[in-house]
């Protein structure tokens, strides 16, 4: 009892860890908003269902299903729901931090039993190092990334995976499968995936010798229910992939060629070039990387965690410790040593590389030779959760034998009382959010975590969505990544800094910044900016399907210095786009929002349509009287053409997709197949022959005018919708049967439990 007491207070206490000493802001912003805490229902209604053309925000789009993160989303929403008076990502945050201390716990426990009081610290201990480890904290943490749950979910996973083997519960293999859907934005954390598969193969390889079939079994059955249960998304993944085309980027195909492995050398001298083995070994973060590449926790790390490195010692000799007491221990936890400790350094290499000679030269031969190894460039990052893994682990089997060992109770609870300060101290930054509290990178006053947008910014998406069209919106001044800033509702310099929400709160597609556009394009867009070449640059704007520009008016100086407007020299980027480059490119003013912001439409000389007529691909014409359309959703549009004489094309300024087929509306019969061509270098084409329609169609198919023009009604549809309810439908009644049988087998068990008391009585 007194056990689960203290599971029960620690379990707590890590939940309210974020709400008592993190603030009351949201910490959002970055390449993924991170707004789904605050607009959990929008973000899954208008994001996370879309599969082409509206799934990115701030950027063009393309054809890959956001649908993997809808299950979180929902989950995120229930959460929000359900507990309203709380800071939503705090209390996220907290569960991640408990849950995964607890399932920790339970996955030790599957080797180390609860023999004597001992055991149990043994265990506690491996799980505060694994809850509060600072690699942890430089990866998974700092970025609050989907990959963030990771803490708690690969624990909880690896337990329902071996007990499954071990004890033959299939029942675990279903409810593994069930929880790794919902958290099925993990699966999308296949770097950190990866690196934490390869610090638990000698583990699993033990596994795999004590029940050789039924883990190939239970691993084809696991394999089979993801795929199943994530059909819905798994499947345009794998048919984009199959699929290619020149508007369409494939990870896998990219991840794997020659020109990525080589652009990636570069990138791992520079990242591990001065890594030092001596701070792994002693459970920190690597210091000079920090300090080469200047980042903001640097301070925190000289300032505190440094001051450490001497007391650190107490790891390593506890690892060292156990191996001396290798020979008088029981030998099933002698393997289980030598396994975790071979975890340990293998993941100590991949963590550092730099380790004499040898490292680099056997990291860069994997990144040659190995498909997807590039995934590991950042091997830093990567590698940090396993790193937590592995020597929490390591850490755990360690104590267990020290205990066992060193019958002194005196002695054991010194090392009880000395690891668990020591596990705490270097947690003290983590755990009173002082990470959190750290300016905007190259800013000293201000800062990125907010309590709300403000009114002005609320009134802009309120206005917007009352502006029927489908072109497309601009954020000025352009900055170097892709990014917006909203000024917070009540502190003045605290900002929203990340990817615009546009698109999930008023159903509009934009741009923010120079990554918004096709890598292959902004650099010139970018070389017009600085040449002062602005009608080039508005040219790029109507190619681009830009019809109205919001300008930002509340950018600080500190904003216009740091990294957001510094190309070649801080604040470069803003400054050029001065005066002269708005009057080129802003055309009539719509409205002010307060003093922060201001809505334009694009000047007239670079007026555009999404989608037009032209009888020259290379030029946007100045009338788009002869069409007209209506967009039906973000994978249909119905488009009218009125007195078609000559041969023109008909574009539709989006990424190019192969996919985008145009059908005659009354009839589902493709037209012109193989006409599809690409314009501006990523948008679509189709070449329309009027005189070919005549001859080749009944008058059925279109309305002939007394001048001998015709008039079409088209439908323009992406086709690998077709096949969108059908990956719901496999993954809902897979879902459902699933949770039948685990009801089934749940029902079963109380029964048999049931009749069995019965019959002892």
């Amino acid at each position: 009892m007194k056990r689960i007491i203290w599971l029960g207070f620690i379990f707590i206490l890590f939940t309210l860890i974020p709400f008592l000493l993190w603030g009351n802001l949201y910490f959002v912003g970055g390449d993924d908003s991170k707004l789904y805490y605050l607009f959990p229902f929008e973000y899954f209604k208008n994001f996370t269902l879309s599969l082409v053309s509206d799934n990115q925000l701030g950027t063009v789009g393309n054809y890959f299903s956001e649908a993997y993160i809808s299950l979180f989303s929902l989950l995120i929403l229930g959460v929000k729901n359900l507990f309203f008076f709380l800071n939503t990502q705090f209390l996220m945050f907290g569960l991640n931090l408990s849950l995964g201390f607890l399932f920790f716990y339970l996955l030790l426990g599957i080797w180390i039993k609860n023999d004597n009081w001992y055991d149990f610290w043994a265990k506690i201990l491996a799980s505060l190092a694994y809850a509060f480890s600072i690699f942890s904290f430089y990866t998974l943490w700092s970025s609050q990334l989907f990959s963030l749950y990771l803490v708690s979910i690969f624990p909880i996973s690896l337990y329902l995976f071996i007990r499954a083997i071990q004890d033959n519960r299939p029942s675990f293999i279903v409810f593994n499968a069930l929880l790794l859907t919902i958290f099925s934005v993990l699966l999308f954390s296949i770097p950190w995936v990866a690196a934490l598969i390869i610090a638990v193969i000698p583990l699993l390889t033990y596994i795999f010798w004590q029940n050789r079939k039924r883990f190939m079994i239970f691993s084809l059955v696991f394999i089979v229910l993801i795929a199943l249960l994530n059909f819905y998304w798994f499947f345009h993944f794998f048919y984009a992939s199959y699929n290619l085309d020149r508007g369409n980027s494939d990870i896998l195909t990219k991840a794997a060629s020659y020109d990525t492995r080589k652009a990636n050398e570069y990138l791992i001298k520079a990242v591990s070039k001065n890594n030092q083995i001596v701070y792994p070994l002693l459970n920190l973060f690597h210091k000079n990387i920090q300090r080469d590449f200047g980042w903001p926790s640097y301070n925190i790390f000289l300032n505190w965690h440094l001051k450490l490195l001497p007391f650190n010692i107490l790891f390593l000799l506890i690892v060292l410790l156990a191996g001396l007491f290798l020979k008088k221990t029981k030998r099933k936890y002698s393997q289980l040593y030598w396994l975790s400790l071979l975890s340990w350094l293998v993941v100590i290499f991949f963590f550092t590389v730099n380790i004499g000679g040898w490292g680099l030269n056997l990291f860069l031969w994997l990144n040659e030779h190995v498909p997807g190894f590039v995934m590991f460039r950042n091997m830093y990052d990567k590698f940090g959760p396993a790193m937590t893994f592995s020597f929490a682990f390591l850490l755990g089997v360690s104590l267990k034998i020290i205990f066992d060992q060193i019958q002194k109770r005196s002695i054991n609870t010194i090392i009880i009382i000395l690891l668990t300060s020591l596990i705490m101290l270097n947690a003290k930054p983590f755990i009173f959010g002082e990470y959190y509290k750290i300016p905007l990178w190259n800013t000293k006053n201000t800062f990125t975590p907010i309590s709300d947008f403000n009114q002005d910014f609320y009134d802009l998406i309120t206005y917007i969505k009352k502006i029927d069209t489908s072109s497309r919106f601009l954020w000025l001044p352009l900055n170097n990544a892709n990014y917006i800033l909203i000024q917070d509702k009540n502190l003045q310099n605290h900002y929203y800094v990340g990817v615009s929400p546009l698109q999930f709160l008023a159903k509009k597609m934009d741009f923010n910044g120079l990554l918004s556009f096709p890598p292959n394009i902004s650099q010139r867009l970018l070389k017009n900016i600085f040449k002062q070449n602005f009608k080039e640059v508005g040219l790029f704007f109507q190619r681009m399907n830009v019809k109205y520009i919001i300008v930002s008016n509340n950018v600080t100086d500190e904003i216009k210095k740091s990294y957001l407007y510094a190309y070649y020299s801080r604040g470069d980027l803003y400054n050029a786009q001065d005066k002269n480059f708005k009057k080129t490119v802003l055309g009539r003013r719509i409205k002010d929002f307060g003093r922060r912001y201001s809505l334009y439409e694009i000047n007239n000389d670079f007026k555009n349509e999404k989608i037009y007529l032209t009888d020259n691909l290379n030029v946007i014409p100045h009338d788009f009287s002869k069409v007209r359309y209506e967009k039906l959703a973000s994978y249909k549009y119905e488009i009218k053409i009125k007195n078609l004489r000559d041969e023109e094309y008909l574009v539709f300024l989006d990424p190019y997709q192969k996919q985008w087929n145009l059908y005659f509306s009354m009839k589902n019969k493709p037209l012109l197949t193989g006409s599809h061509k690409v314009v501006f270098d990523y948008a679509n084409g189709w070449l329309i022959d009027p005189e070919k329609i005549k001859k080749d169609l009944p008058e059925e198919y279109y309305h002939l005018n007394p001048d001998r023009s015709i008039d079409l009604v088209l439908t323009l549809y992406f086709k690998p919708y077709d096949y969108f309810y059908t990956g719901i439908l496999v993954s809902s009644i897979t879902g459902i049967c699933l949770i039948l049988y685990l009801i089934y087998e749940l029902v079963t068990k109380l029964y048999n439990k049931k009749t069995l008391k019965v019959k002892t009585i």
